[in-house]
């Protein structure tokens, strides 16, 4: 049984205080939620918990969730975290702690959203709308290491002038001056994958 089960004076202080709380399963899905977090998402049909995330962090935080149900570790504390759904308006600050079933039962996750400042609007600066094509998306990952025109022309057998052609192209597509400023925003909008490197750009924002 879990805390949100066995507990409703337990659920209703999240739901006074504005926390959103869910309770995974082993596969990670969302079997249980109190009212703030059905707010945001619904109740009913079980879903991934890692498909409400952002694509940025949703591999990264995936595994974080992932070691504590094979019991790793006991707790996840204050991830920064992010959200697909532009418009749920729910993201912020994510706790998450296993809790121990019956004997012989896999273990669960209760995960508990706080709303702040890391993600409170629920919106990204550039929106999940794909930006770029494969080659741009190449060349964003390597401008992100510091890598310099030739290098980059080298490595994807373009000349130099195509290697500037597309960086300029993204310079005027993200409103930004200069490489650095093209990095740093498309770290802030979660283009990048969160704890990787070399950089990765999410696929999502890449023209099929």
């Amino acid at each position: 049984m879990s805390p949100v089960d066995s507990s409703p004076l337990w659920r209703s202080l999240f739901d006074r205080s504005g926390i959103g709380l869910a309770v995974l399963d082993s596969r990670l899905y969302v079997v249980d939620s109190n009212a703030v977090f059905a707010g945001w998402y619904g109740t009913g049909v079980e879903r991934s918990f890692c498909e409400l995330l952002h694509p940025s962090i949703r591999h990264h935080l995936g595994r974080q969730l992932a070691r504590l149900v094979r019991g790793q570790t006991r707790a996840l504390e204050r991830v920064a975290a992010r959200w697909a759904d532009e418009d749920s308006g729910a993201g912020g600050e994510l706790t998450g702690v296993a809790v121990d079933r019956e004997p012989g039962q896999p273990r669960s996750v209760a995960v508990l959203i706080s709303p702040g400042p890391g993600g409170s609007s629920g919106r990204h600066l550039i929106g999940s709308t794909k930006l770029l094509t494969d080659l741009d998306a190449r060349i964003l990952e390597g401008v992100a290491m510091g890598m310099t025109t030739i290098q980059l022309a080298a490595k994807l057998y373009l000349s130099r002038q195509g290697v500037e052609y597309h960086i300029g192209t993204m310079l005027r597509k993200f409103n930004v001056p200069n490489r650095a400023s093209l990095a740093s925003k498309a770290f802030s909008a979660g283009i990048f994958r969160i704890g990787c490197w070399p950089p990765q750009v999410v696929r999502d924002y890449v023209v099929r």
